[in-house]
């Protein structure tokens, strides 16, 4: 009981509220520092991996019995991840592979070792849609009654709609996989099951490395995880490299750098033909031209018969935009808004607001055209564009600001400094550069 009359009833509220708090703090480190042990005690329950000499696995030749997929492009024990954009038909394809691969039959270009035994758990389709995916696949396939038997003695189909994280690794997945025994098991889509913030690193690694990675070495099995895009940002993919592919699904990196393997789906402009890139292991999915040029790019498409995927021709080549197209457009004379030069891109020479965008940026900071800014009033500045050589308009606000002489001698400083012997030669070298690009 606290009797000093000095103290008023605020600050004692006060005091109760920080000691209160201060409790939680010590209570969070606690439970932390408690899991923290169980998961030590958990680790050391559990030998370390052996360490073998290099010159074992030299003379150690890979085991034909554990691909499943390709020239090892799938093996017994790793995940892969089949991404594409909502509403393509990533379901579709994923069940014409399954069907394709349990009776041994090649599907989008990809050949199993065998016919599989294959499990699929899948959150988003209801009987009436698997009723619908099984019927067109197996007609536009044109399946046997004896591949009809093999399929359905090979491969499995879960519906589960409630359970995600530890109650999916444990109450679904391994039960499943302990019954069925399957060489895939098909996770339909990743972010349905995983309940976590899959953005985070270490919760992506929780249910990745740390819940599937155990069931797969386990039961002897490859995963395969459907993954989604993030929501549309309207990228411009025309000068991407399988690298950059594989990096095309939604969250955390490593949810990329997990999967051993990977097949991405991406939907071509206006001709109702999709891009299968295979961005991860490309070389060893197995596709080939007819010279025996490897591929790491199929083109497919839905059939107009069923439901199901046919393969389309080769993309025609797309147009390679370039900065003379941008600069052709823009007449002499003429001072035009960057919106509407910009849409007379796209409208003229179908060159992508994106890629227009970029050509742009080059094109102003070489020199070849000028934007200046016209002051409105109540808003900002309207950008306008045109040539060099032909005169602003007037009340333009003209930037003299010499863009491209200060970025060479940027650049031109940091390659000197990177392979100069010393930085007294670096230093000189530098000075020198700006010196004569000024």
């Amino acid at each position: 009981m606290i009797n000093d009359k000095n103290i008023s009833s605020e600050q004692i509220a006060s005091a109760l509220k920080q000691a209160k708090n201060q409790i939680k703090v010590e209570q969070k480190a606690w439970v932390k520092s408690q899991a923290a042990e169980r998961e030590i005690q958990s680790a050391l329950q559990t030998p370390p991996p052996e360490a073998r000499s290099v010159l074992s696995y030299k003379a150690e030749f890979p085991d034909p019995e554990k691909t499943l997929l390709g020239d090892r492009w799938l093996c017994v024990g790793q995940g892969a991840l089949a991404v594409g954009p909502t509403g393509i038909g990533k379901s579709t394809s994923s069940m014409q592979q399954d069907i394709c691969w349990s009776i041994g039959r090649e599907a989008f270009g990809i050949k199993p070792r065998k016919p599989l035994r294959i499990l699929v758990i899948q959150a988003e389709n209801d009987s009436g849609d698997l009723h619908e995916m099984v019927k067109g696949i197996m007609l536009g396939m044109g399946l046997s009654e004896e591949e009809e038997r093999l399929c359905g003695q090979n491969l499995f189909i879960a519906c589960e709609q409630e359970r995600t994280g530890l109650g999916f690794i444990h109450g679904v997945l391994r039960p499943l996989i302990e019954k069925h025994l399957p060489e895939i098991v098909r996770i339909d889509p990743l972010m349905a099951f995983a309940g976590c913030d899959l953005t985070q690193s270490a919760e992506a690694a929780k249910f990745l490395r740390h819940g599937i990675n155990p069931i797969l070495k386990k039961f002897n099995c490859a995963g395969i995880l459907v993954h989604h895009t993030p929501k549309n940002n309207n990228r411009d993919t025309s000068q991407y490299r399988a690298s950059d592919w594989a990096y095309a699904g939604a969250g955390s990196a490593d949810i990329i750098n997990w999967a051993r393997a990977m097949l991405v789906i991406d939907p071509c402009k206006d001709d109702g033909k999709f891009c299968f890139i295979a961005a991860k292991r490309g070389s060893r999915v197995g596709w080939k031209n007819d010279s025996g040029d490897v591929l790491i790019k199929r083109w497919f498409k839905h059939s107009s018969g069923s439901i199901c995927w046919v393969e389309a021709d080769s993309e025609s080549p797309r147009a390679v935009h370039t900065e003379d197209n941008l600069y052709d457009l823009m007449p002499f004379g003429v001072c035009m808004p960057k919106d509407a030069f910009i849409e007379t891109a796209k409208a003229v020479a179908g060159i992508p607001k994106s890629r227009a965008n970029s050509l742009l940026s080059k094109l102003l900071f070489n020199g070849r055209l000028v934007e200046d800014k016209l002051p409105r009033s109540g808003t900002n500045p309207q950008k306008v564009i045109r040539r060099p050589e032909t005169a602003p308009l007037p009340n333009a606000i003209v930037d003299k600001t010499p863009k491209k002489q200060t970025k060479l001698v940027r650049r031109k400083a940091i390659v000197v400094d990177v392979t100069a012997r010393d930085s007294e030669e670096a230093s000189s070298y530098i000075e020198l550069i700006e010196d004569k690009a000024v």
